[in-house]
């Protein structure tokens, strides 16, 4: 037992945290992180892992990365499909990031705020035909539920009254899984699915 406490190096916790979930720049971790990226990143090559870090954007993260011309992987992680309902989630809330970060007005704002109630005004846009309203609130407000749990969404103020009032924090890093060019070919593919709007 004692040979392996002596394997435990400085940055040990560091790699255990981002093999769960990223580290930002708020997290106590940060620090570490930035002193011992080579030696993490050394470690996590090992095992098939990139470390990414986006100093700018306060966040670092490992991803999987290919080890042959197939787009293999070592398979440390499982890739899961979102479902249709989640991905329009993830569209509406990278959409509203990037607008936020394009905009003059809000250029000094650090994180983007949104509310529940703007997310699902959103959303309805890619559900045109939706006779059900009642079904279609519970399905988003799910969809909702799973961005959080997916680490997209973060809750800023707790609202256990009117869950419309609910506000979030966008997570920067929702802009890795939903880059400009996913975001152009998850419209495209829409737009040929749904009929347009009268």
């Amino acid at each position: 037992m004692k040979q392996l406490q002596n394997n435990i190096q400085p940055y040990s916790k560091t790699i255990a945290r981002l093999l769960r979930k990223e580290i930002e720049s708020t997290d106590k971790e940060w620090d570490n992180l930035l002193t011992y990226q080579t030696p993490i990143q050394d470690y996590l090559s090992v095992i098939g892992l990139e470390l990414i870090v986006k100093k700018h954007d306060g966040y670092a993260f490992v991803r999987q990365f290919e080890i042959d011309d197939d787009g293999r992987t070592i398979g440390i992680t499982s890739r899961q499909p979102m479902g249709f309902e989640t991905s329009v989630i993830g569209v509406v809330l990278a959409e509203m990031l990037f607008e936020f970060k394009e905009s003059l007005t809000e250029i000094y704002a650090i994180e983007k705020f949104v509310r529940h109630r703007e997310i699902k005004e959103r959303a309805e846009f890619f559900f045109p035909e939706k006779t059900d309203k009642v079904r279609f609130s519970q399905i988003i407000d799910r969809a909702i539920n799973k961005a959080i749990d997916l680490g997209f969404l973060k809750i800023h103020q707790k609202k256990t009254d009117n869950i419309d009032d609910q506000q979030y924090i966008i997570k920067k890093i929702i802009q890795e899984k939903f880059t400009p060019e996913v975001l152009s070919v998850f419209n495209e593919k829409l737009k040929a699915h749904v009929p347009p709007v009268a």
